[in-house]
């Protein structure tokens, strides 16, 4: 399972990602369309039309790397908003990589005696 590190900004870009682009395509759309930077550290999830293909770009302090995931069944719960992108955390990433709407998990849980 592809685990981000700790404190990692994750940012989804909510709209359609043609799959075919590699790192160049991925990182100019991060650049200039989107008004990011690629070699912050952070983490850009693209999803395909399908909603069931997503890739993950980030730089390691090393150079790029490019995680690809392709669902055999169903899709991803990816949340919808007006929005371009939106920032989430590696837990929440961790939740939509397993199959679960982010949107619907709660952030935190409250017991009473």
């Amino acid at each position: 399972m592809f685990k981000p590190e700790v404190g990692a900004t994750v940012w989804l870009v909510l709209g359609h990602t043609d799959m075919r682009k590699g790192i160049d395509g991925l990182m100019g759309l991060v650049t200039h369309y989107h008004k990011l930077d690629p070699w912050s550290g952070h983490y850009f999830v693209f999803k395909g039309r399908q909603n069931n293909r997503l890739k993950i770009l980030y730089y390691d302090r090393t150079g790029y790397c490019l995680w690809m995931k392709r669902l055999g069944e169903g899709t991803f719960c990816f949340p919808r908003s007006e929005a371009e992108t939106m920032a989430i955390n590696g837990e929440q990433l961790t939740w939509l990589l397993s199959g679960l709407d982010i949107g619907m998990a709660h952030k935190s849980v409250k017991y009473y005696a």
